[in-house]
Protein backbone atom coordinates (compact mmCIF):
# COMPACT_ATOMS: atom_id res chain seq x y z
CA UNK A 1 0.00 0.00 0.00
CA UNK A 2 0.91 3.59 -0.49
CA UNK A 3 0.30 6.36 2.03
CA UNK A 4 -2.61 7.34 0.27
CA UNK A 5 -3.78 4.39 0.92
CA UNK A 6 -3.75 5.03 4.83
CA UNK A 7 -6.97 6.80 5.39
CA UNK A 8 -8.78 4.25 3.03
CA UNK A 9 -6.99 1.38 5.27
CA UNK A 10 -7.66 2.79 8.65
CA UNK A 11 -11.47 3.16 7.73
CA UNK A 12 -10.95 -0.35 6.44
CA UNK A 13 -9.41 -2.07 10.19
CA UNK A 14 -11.45 0.24 12.02
CA UNK A 15 -14.82 -1.02 10.38
CA UNK A 16 -13.75 -4.72 11.06
CA UNK A 17 -12.95 -4.20 14.76
CA UNK A 18 -16.17 -2.10 15.26
CA UNK A 19 -17.72 -5.44 13.67
CA UNK A 20 -16.30 -7.42 17.02
CA UNK A 21 -17.23 -4.36 19.15
CA UNK A 22 -13.83 -3.33 20.19
CA UNK A 23 -12.03 -0.66 19.37
CA UNK A 24 -8.23 0.13 18.27
CA UNK A 25 -5.69 2.54 19.84
CA UNK A 26 -2.95 4.46 17.71
CA UNK A 27 -0.68 2.06 18.57
CA UNK A 28 -2.44 -1.06 17.15
CA UNK A 29 -3.54 1.17 13.64
CA UNK A 30 0.38 1.77 13.25
CA UNK A 31 1.10 -2.03 14.22
CA UNK A 32 -1.91 -3.06 11.52
CA UNK A 33 0.18 -0.88 9.19
CA UNK A 34 3.17 -1.70 9.55
CA UNK A 35 2.73 -5.60 9.12
CA UNK A 36 0.39 -5.45 6.30
CA UNK A 37 1.41 -2.36 4.32
CA UNK A 38 3.44 -4.47 1.60
CA UNK A 39 0.12 -5.69 0.63
CA UNK A 40 -2.55 -4.81 -1.85
CA UNK A 41 -5.31 -2.39 -0.15
CA UNK A 42 -7.96 -4.54 -2.54
CA UNK A 43 -6.07 -7.98 -1.58
CA UNK A 44 -6.49 -7.01 2.12
CA UNK A 45 -9.93 -5.73 2.58
CA UNK A 46 -10.32 -9.49 0.68
CA UNK A 47 -8.78 -11.20 3.42
CA UNK A 48 -10.72 -9.34 6.38
CA UNK A 49 -14.35 -10.70 4.31
CA UNK A 50 -13.21 -14.35 4.24
CA UNK A 51 -11.76 -14.06 7.70
CA UNK A 52 -14.80 -12.29 9.15
CA UNK A 53 -16.88 -15.76 7.49
CA UNK A 54 -14.18 -18.54 8.94
CA UNK A 55 -16.23 -20.55 10.80
CA UNK A 56 -12.87 -21.61 12.56
CA UNK A 57 -11.95 -17.95 13.76
CA UNK A 58 -14.00 -15.50 12.27
CA UNK A 59 -15.37 -14.75 16.04
CA UNK A 60 -12.36 -13.30 17.40
CA UNK A 61 -10.94 -9.99 15.73
CA UNK A 62 -8.23 -10.91 12.84
CA UNK A 63 -4.74 -10.48 13.73
CA UNK A 64 -2.34 -9.17 11.83
CA UNK A 65 -1.02 -13.46 10.65
CA UNK A 66 -4.72 -14.14 9.84
CA UNK A 67 -4.57 -11.82 7.23
CA UNK A 68 -1.29 -13.07 6.03
CA UNK A 69 -2.17 -16.95 6.26
CA UNK A 70 -4.99 -15.73 4.30
CA UNK A 71 -3.14 -13.80 1.56
CA UNK A 72 0.32 -15.74 1.13
CA UNK A 73 -1.21 -19.49 3.02
CA UNK A 74 0.40 -20.75 6.33
CA UNK A 75 3.41 -22.71 6.27
CA UNK A 76 1.68 -26.04 5.53
CA UNK A 77 0.19 -24.78 2.55
CA UNK A 78 3.90 -23.24 1.20
CA UNK A 79 5.46 -26.52 2.42
CA UNK A 80 2.97 -28.47 0.16
CA UNK A 81 3.36 -26.04 -2.64
CA UNK A 82 7.41 -26.72 -2.36
CA UNK A 83 6.99 -30.51 -2.17
CA UNK A 84 4.85 -30.37 -5.54
CA UNK A 85 7.44 -28.21 -7.02
CA UNK A 86 10.20 -31.51 -6.37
Amino acid sequence: MSNSEKEPFYLLINSVWSFYGKTLTPMMVQLLWNALRGYDLQAISSAFDRHLMNPDTGQFPPKPADVVRLLDGGTEDNAQLAWAKV
